[in-house]
């Protein structure tokens, strides 16, 4: 890779950190039961974009700033390592295994993206629930933990279907006129 195309990398992978980083941060829905973002689906665009380690780590900055500055810094080690394992999965199912950057179609890129994007955040409501579980445990106690348990994984289900509409509606959007300017720099 140049000195231009690490630029160019650098450049996105900020516009994606920050894009995560406003999604949570002003454009979340906090109920009762679940906080509802689209923070995973700007890690999926940058996956899909930049590769997965790049779109994983630019998303999780964002993602675990916003934590820290919206009151849940005690969230924000298990938000970066379910971030970055979101961006890497999709980086490895969309890049490495279906090759999406040589798909010939349209519709063949959209189903990569949406495979890709359904199995990482399918995989997070796991990683993540329990992370955080064993997180609470130390800091609530077991009871408190169980209850938490259950209120995360009703919000990364939701986060699931919301965050893979979102995200290959905005990827099948931006990666045609990135290709045509030059400037997509994924795997």
């Amino acid at each position: 890779m140049n000195q231009n195309q690490s630029i160019v990398k650098l450049t996105q992978g900020g516009i994606i950190a920050v894009l995560a980083f406003v999604s949570f941060q002003f454009f979340r829905i906090s109920t009762p039961v679940a906080t509802i973002h689209f923070g995973n689906s700007f890690i999926i665009i940058g996956a899909l974009l930049l590769g997965g380690f790049y779109g994983g780590v630019a998303g999780a900055v964002g993602l675990t700033i916003s934590d820290i500055l919206s009151g849940y810094a005690s969230d924000a080690p298990a938000t970066f390592l379910c971030k970055v394992l979101i961006g890497v999965i999709v980086g490895i199912i969309a890049h490495k295994i279906c090759h999406i950057n040589q798909a010939s179609t349209k519709k063949k890129r959209m189903v990569i993206a949406t495979i890709s994007s359904v199995v990482a955040l399918f995989i997070n409501i796991f990683s993540d629930t329990f992370i955080r579980w064993a997180m609470n445990i130390l800091m609530y106690g077991m009871e408190s933990a169980k209850v938490l348990a259950i209120k995360n994984l009703l919000g990364s289900s939701i986060n699931l279907v919301l965050g893979t509409l979102v995200a290959v509606i905005l990827y099948m959007v931006i990666e045609p006129t990135l290709k045509k300017a030059g400037l997509l720099t994924g795997n």
